[in-house]
């Protein structure tokens, strides 16, 4: 089985797309952002991929639109490929940060432990549902491509290779980026193929 994990495109940040159900930014992509798509779409073309999964969010279901329409498959959207959830700092600014949640701010300076953010996740919390979708991706045994985001993908970095979650700031990963893993079935583990390739 293979697994294709796809940064979505680049994002609008021009004004505030705050999503409260998401509890996150809902940006759509830029023009660039649906040029990127089209080559994701290209790329993905001769790949084999049977199904496609996205996130809640708006730019990842953007993204997969070319793939899907060249792939003939119908986009299944779950929770568990989410970004990680920043709780309240996505809303505030640096300063008021370090003023309100200085824990939180001091995590994020040393990333040297895993940390809850205030009225979000961990990445342990995330780790979870990463475990949850790869125990279904296993038994279904199907080549799929995920768009997901830059968080998301670190993190299933880590998880895949046994490393720590606070390290996920270790790995780049940039817009419209693919990452490749194929499962052992004999080994019962994952090999990595490629990490962000940009197409």
């Amino acid at each position: 089985m293979i697994i294709y994990l796809i940064r979505h495109g680049e994002r609008d940040t021009s004004k505030d797309y705050f999503n409260k159900a998401l509890n996150h930014q809902d940006n759509p992509l830029t023009d660039r952002g649906i040029e990127q798509a089209e080559r994701l779409g290209a790329y993905l073309s001769d790949k084999g991929s049977e199904r496609i999964i996205v996130s809640e969010y708006r730019r990842t279901q953007q993204t997969a639109i070319p793939a899907s329409r060249i792939l003939n498959l119908v986009p299944d959207i779950d929770g568990r490929v989410n970004e990680i959830d920043n709780g309240v700092i996505e809303q505030i600014d640096e300063r008021t940060l370090r003023e309100r949640y200085p824990e939180t701010y001091v995590h994020l300076q040393q990333m040297n432990q895993d940390f809850l953010f205030p009225g979000g996740e961990s990445g342990v919390d995330v780790k979870h549902r990463q475990d949850s979708l790869l125990a279904d991706l296993i038994r279904l045994d199907q080549p799929v491509a995920i768009f997901s985001h830059e968080g998301y993908i670190r993190l299933f970095l880590c998880n895949i290779l046994g490393l720590a979650v606070f390290q996920r700031y270790r790995f780049r990963v940039d817009f419209g980026g693919v990452t490749e893993f194929e499962y052992l079935k004999d080994r019962a583990e994952f090999r990595v193929i490629r990490v962000n390739q940009v197409v």
